[in-house]
């Protein structure tokens, strides 16, 4: 948290002089926020005030994806080895400048492959679609792997996608 213009003593605390108003900065990550629902935070702000000795500040707030990806997660459900499954994903540019998909890679690549179908820059409003492939071949509990996209975006230089299925061995 930062106070523009606050004073701060020398036990780190910052001062706001009586009868003024001090505006703060607050910073929330939202790289592990999954749900797209409405969020809050709330702030608690101690003071040497005798009525209000701790003052709470809530703020709300959604988390709106400026590089949304469906499907995210990718689950290819029960799967057979030695089988070709695929899916199509969709990354569309939800901000106000054109990104550029630098690398788009999957891991583990002995068993999924990922192709962008298309140009590797998406306009504002746009949306670049890649072919996601999964050849399972033994078989085994469950499958868990990732797509990764490097992009052009300072904020988000690599966005993660999970990929998961169940592997049968019927």
């Amino acid at each position: 948290m930062a106070v523009p213009g606050g004073r701060r003593t020398d036990d780190g605390r910052f001062v706001i002089s009586p009868k003024t108003s001090q505006k703060l900065a607050l910073t929330v990550p939202t790289r592990y926020i999954r749900s797209r629902e409405p969020y809050s935070k709330t702030l608690e702000v101690e003071t040497n005030d005798p009525d209000k000795p701790l003052v709470r500040l809530t703020m709300s707030f959604t988390v709106k994806d400026v590089l949304l990806v469906r499907p995210d997660p990718v689950d290819f459900g029960s799967v057979k080895p030695l089988s070709v499954y695929k899916r199509e994903l969709t990354v569309v540019n939800k901000c106000d400048e054109p990104v550029t998909l630098t690398k788009v890679t999957a891991f583990p690549d002995t068993v999924l492959d990922v192709a962008l179908k298309g140009k590797p820059r998406i306009e504002p409003g746009s949306k670049a679609v890649l072919e996601l492939t999964y050849k399972p071949s033994m078989p085994g509990e469950r499958f868990l792997g990732i797509v990764q996209l490097e992009t052009s975006l300072e904020k988000i230089p690599v966005k993660n996608i999970q990929v998961r299925a169940q592997v049968s061995g019927d």
